[in-house]
């Protein structure tokens, strides 16, 4: 790529100066030998070197320097396309938390380095906001740890494991959530321990 830039920058100059089209692309278009010859010809440097002035001084720069003309293309990267803001939308089926995505409507995402910023700021309470997009409310049975769930129908919240009706409700994010259903998937029975939560 990069020797393909110098070739182009001789075959550059060869084209603007005699007016004609110019392959310049590497190991197929016209060969360097060939530039080099026509660049002599018309009374230029043959290697593409040129004597330079500086333009603030006017004195003659000592070291010649490679130059000729050549296509770059612009990145298209402008603020109006990248800018992005959104309060609440469109979340994944599977993890309850914000789409990916500028183009689709995604979340702001605030990673590990933006957290411990607002950690080290001591804005406890607006990382508690930022990180509840996926909040939801479990219930654990105060007798054996399981988690237990709630019966809509006849109203009440019941522990399958040991029949205990004496469920606390918790609040952890739902990928949490998932990973516990997940564990009990493969066969991994996970159980919690409640304590007070005025307690240290």
């Amino acid at each position: 790529m990069s020797v393909g830039y110098m070739i182009e920058l001789l075959a550059g100059k060869t084209a603007a100066t005699i007016g004609k089209i110019v392959d310049g692309t590497p190991f197929s278009g016209a060969k360097v030998e060939d530039l080099e010859s026509q660049l002599k010809e018309m009374g230029f440097g043959y290697d593409g070197k040129e004597t330079m002035y500086d333009g603030i001084t006017g004195k003659k720069m000592e070291a010649k320097i490679y130059i000729g003309n050549m296509y770059y293309l612009k990145l298209r990267r402008m603020v109006k396309n990248l800018l992005h803001a959104r309060a609440s939308g469109k979340v994944a089926l599977l993890t309850r938390q914000p789409i990916e995505g500028r183009a689709r409507g995604g979340g702001l995402r605030l990673g590990e380095m933006e957290q411990q910023a607002l950690a080290a700021h001591g804005a406890s309470l607006l990382l508690k906001e930022r990180y509840d997009s996926d909040k939801t409310v479990i219930f654990v049975c105060k007798d054996c740890g399981n988690v237990g769930y709630e019966d809509n129908i006849r109203g009440k919240v019941v522990c399958t494991f040991c029949g205990g009706g004496e469920l606390d409700p918790v609040e952890v994010s739902y990928a949490f959530k998932l990973l516990v259903d997940e564990l009990l998937g493969l066969g991994i029975h996970t159980k919690f321990e409640l304590k007070n939560k005025y307690e240290r």
